[in-house]
């Protein structure tokens, strides 16, 4: 499965100088190392592993051929296991889609 994650940690970079969690989550964003950025949520940039899995699931589709049985079979089983990670992360029963 193709993972997503961020490094949510507490760094000391200096005597009394802490990289909080947000500094560590924000230097994933490449978009964002020489801006600020204000939005509500809706939209905006990608962190560099989504960014990084995005293109591998491309590649991966393309390897196995657009719209072939084998594609979209993969599609289904990361689904699932997408569906399953956000569910034991949100520690949600995983009950398989109708």
């Amino acid at each position: 499965m193709l993972r997503l994650c961020f490094p949510i940690c507490t760094v000391m970079t200096g005597i009394s100088t802490p990289q909080t969690a947000l500094e560590s989550v924000r230097k994933t964003f490449p978009a964002l190392d020489n801006k600020f950025y204000f939005n509500y949520g809706g939209q905006g940039p990608l962190p560099q592993t989504a960014l990084t899995a995005i293109q591998q699931s491309y590649q991966q589709v393309q390897e196995l051929g657009p719209f072939s049985g084998k594609s979209n079979l993969w599609i289904v089983e990361e689904t699932e296991q997408t569906r399953q990670t956000i569910a034991t992360e949100l520690k949600c029963p995983q009950k398989p889609l109708p």
